[in-house]
Order: C-alpha cells, then structure tokens, then sequence
C-alpha cells in the first residue's frame, strides 16, 4: 500500500447492509480506492439510516472508521413545512463540522469525498486538497417525485443544490442523465 495516498470519505450509511443499489456502489468505490493502494478513511453516521454493529466496525479494513452520532433533532429541523418553498436542507451540525475537520487535519488526507449534498458544509475550512462531491441523487428532482406535484419548478432548491456542488473542485454522478442536465449549471 502506497501511505502517500489518503482519502477521507463521508458516507452517512453503514454501507456493509448492502440493503441498496448505493450501498454497494460505495462499496465497490472503496474496494476499487484500496486496491488502487488508497487508504480510504470513512467517517459515518450512527443512527442516521442504519447502526453500525461491532461486526461491521470489525470488517473495516480500508483505512480508519470514525463513527458520529447522528442528532435526529437536525433531521427533524430540515424537514419541509407546508406552503413554503423548498430549500436544500443542511443536515450538518457544528458539532459534525469540527469532528469531520479533526478527522482531517489528523489523518494527511490527500483528498476529501462527500456524499450527497446535504452534507456539503463537512467542507467548510477545508484546503489545499481536491474536494469530490458524489451526488447519488439530483436532489431537487428527487424532493420534487416525493412532494407529490405535478407540476416541477427550478426554484430556490435547485440553485441551492448549484451552488453547493460548485464549492467542490470535482463532481461525481450516477447517471449520465444527471450528468448531462447539471454540467451546464455547474
């Protein structure tokens, strides 16, 4: 293994469930980072979505784990109230800032990966490395499908949604179609 080769990755879910179509995409990231001889440090959210049993922490071996709680108390604040526009939801906390950042200056990352754009503010403070956005999902349209309405607006949310993958130096994306319809705007 190179040890010049670091990279600190956030991912909100114990991806090891294998329970979705994007747990094993970040899976087969990681595996693909460390057999490229990256050291993969993952830092991970307790309760968010899933627990990460003392089994799973065990059959980490890319790099080190850090695992956060997560504060229900955030997802509670960010969820939508009723005739309001929609605005992309910060799912950080100060707490979650510093943590990420102490992860950081501690472990000579080479580069920062992001998962999802809620999380965009981990990067805060963050330089003098490239800093990766992986966008599983266009948010806005994924918030759009779920809202229920017909009728889809290019509002507030979505220049939100900009503005944040541009405070990244690179931008990953699932499928070509998001691709293609965020690279004008971004």
């Amino acid at each position: 293994m190179n040890p010049g080769k670091k990279i600190l990755l956030f991912y909100p879910h114990n991806f090891f469930e294998m329970s979705s179509g994007t747990h094993q995409r970040v899976y087969q990231l990681i595996t693909a980072l460390w057999n490229k001889s990256f050291q993969v440090d993952l830092f991970s959210l307790e309760g968010f979505s899933n627990f990460w049993p003392e089994s799973d922490r065990k059959q980490y071996i890319y790099g080190t784990l850090r695992i956060f709680p997560w504060d229900k108390e955030i997802g509670r604040r960010s969820r939508p109230r009723p005739g309001k526009e929609r605005r992309l939801p910060d799912l950080t906390s100060e707490d979650m800032r510093g943590e990420f950042r102490r992860f950081f200056d501690d472990g000579g990352h080479d580069f920062v990966a992001v998962s999802y754009v809620y999380w965009t503010k981990l990067i805060d403070g963050i330089t003098g490395v490239p800093r990766i956005i992986d966008f599983h999902d266009f948010v806005t349209l994924n918030e759009h499908l779920r809202s229920g309405r017909r009728r889809f607006s290019l509002g507030r949310m979505f220049q939100e949604e900009i503005q944040a993958i541009d405070r990244f130096d690179f931008a990953l994306g699932v499928s070509e179609e998001e691709n293609l319809f965020l690279h004008p705007f971004c």
